[in-house]
């Protein structure tokens, strides 16, 4: 149901906040993972951050692919 609400708003011009809700949350969970990863080889700041979004989309399914990327580096 989510899905054809969706669909109807971007029909028309609209905004999906269920989809929305997806995207920050897909996008938090990318950048707490990145910083995770820097933790481990004791860095304490991430330059040149980017995230990047995908969909992959078939007849039953939709799936959001967030990936975030950049330098973890030791700032004295």
């Amino acid at each position: 149901m989510k899905d054809a609400i969706s669909g109807i708003k971007g029909i028309f011009g609209g905004k999906s906040n269920s989809y929305s809700e997806e995207y920050a949350k897909g996008r938090q969970m990318a950048i707490d993972q990145l910083k995770h990863e820097a933790e481990k080889i004791e860095a304490n700041a991430i330059v040149g951050t980017s995230v990047h979004y995908n969909q992959f989309i078939n007849s039953d399914i939709m799936l959001i692919i967030v990936t975030a990327s950049g330098t973890a580096v030791s700032v004295q």
